[in-house]
This record gives structure tokens, sequence and C-alpha cells, in this order.
């Protein structure tokens, strides 16, 4: 199944997301390139229910850009909390924290995964709570 990048007109901000892995495909570009394409939605806030593409290249001619594609790979992987992934057909469903740039290609802006996101730590799940003005029962640990 060939998937298809919905092109919005507006980029989402900047930052970081909760996401749902929608759909995962290796894919051969026309260089040649062999990577992963990943769909993911984002799962909650103001943008919830959009869209946004990552690729993670795993074969090119241009070392430079496969040393990037493990990276990313070891990035995912971490932020899913696994070692190792037998097919991209796991990675379907699984949600993961992405953390979102804005660029701009010839006058047209988009929003590209930056980076995958490791879980927080209690330690920071508690210190973001309590820097928060609602205090979301925090102080009652």
């Amino acid at each position: 199944m060939k998937l298809r990048f919905d092109k919005n007109p507006d980029p989402i901000p900047a930052g970081k997301y909760k996401s749902k892995i929608e759909a995962s495909e290796f894919r051969e570009s026309s260089a040649g390139n062999k990577y992963l394409y990943l769909r993911h939605i984002i799962s909650e806030g103001a943008y919830k229910g959009r869209g946004i593409s990552a690729t993670i290249i795993f074969r090119s001619q241009k070392t430079w850009l496969q040393k990037k594609g493990q990276t990313r790979w070891v990035q995912l992987l971490n932020a899913l909390g696994w070692k190792k992934c037998g097919s991209e057909d796991l990675l379907v469903g699984q949600e993961v924290t992405i953390e979102l740039t804005n660029k701009d290609r010839n006058g047209s802006p988009y929003t590209e995964v930056k980076n995958f996101v490791l879980p927080q730590t209690a330690k920071e799940i508690v210190e973001e709570a309590a820097s928060n003005k609602n205090k979301s029962g925090v102080d009652t640990w």
C-alpha cells in the first residue's frame, strides 16, 4: 500500500507532541536510498488529529545520510523503550512523543519531525507539574 503525505498549508508549531504511529512502510527513493516512512497522528492538544510524516534512511550512498538514519532509528527505539524491532508492522499503533521543527523550502513552510523524544523520568514529570500554575495535585505528593 502506498501512503500519501497530506499537505496542510498551516505548519504545526515547533514543539513536542504525543503521537501515534498510524502507518509504517519501507520505500526506495529515486536516488536509490532505502528508507522507512512513518506516518504519525498527533494524539493530544490543539493539533490532535493532524498528521505528520517522518523518514528514517537505512541505506544511502551518502555516508552522512546513512549515519543520520541509524541515529534516528536508535532514537525511535529508545523513545519507544525497545531494544530492537523485528518488523516495521510492529511500529503501527505505537505511541511516541515527537519533537517538531518548522522549515521553509523555496517560500513554502513545512513541519518536520526533528527528534523522537525519550519518555520523561518521574522526577521530570513532577518538576514539570510543580512549575505549572494550576498545580495539578503535585503538592500532595
